[in-house]
């Protein structure tokens, strides 16, 4: 296997470690595990700012990890 084959076969594994290697977005994983949430309800939860809540769902998304939906606005 050459060097980029393997960086190939292993992004998914990558992404994974890295999106869990946060503890704030393993603590949001983990609720999310409980059920889906909205960012304000995940923003009260955590003690976080909207802006700092959203990027780490952003990174989660980007792992495959999470799925949002838009609803409302």
């Amino acid at each position: 296997m050459t060097n980029s084959s393997c960086a190939t076969t292993l992004s998914p594994a990558v992404a994974l470690f890295h999106s869990l290697s946060d503890p704030t977005r393993l603590t949001i994983s983990a609720r999310l595990a409980q059920g889906e949430a909205r960012v304000r309800d995940l923003v009260e939860e955590t003690g976080l700012a909207q802006s700092t809540v959203s990027a780490h769902m952003g990174c989660l998304r980007e792992c495959g990890l999470v799925v949002g939906r838009t609803e409302g606005r």
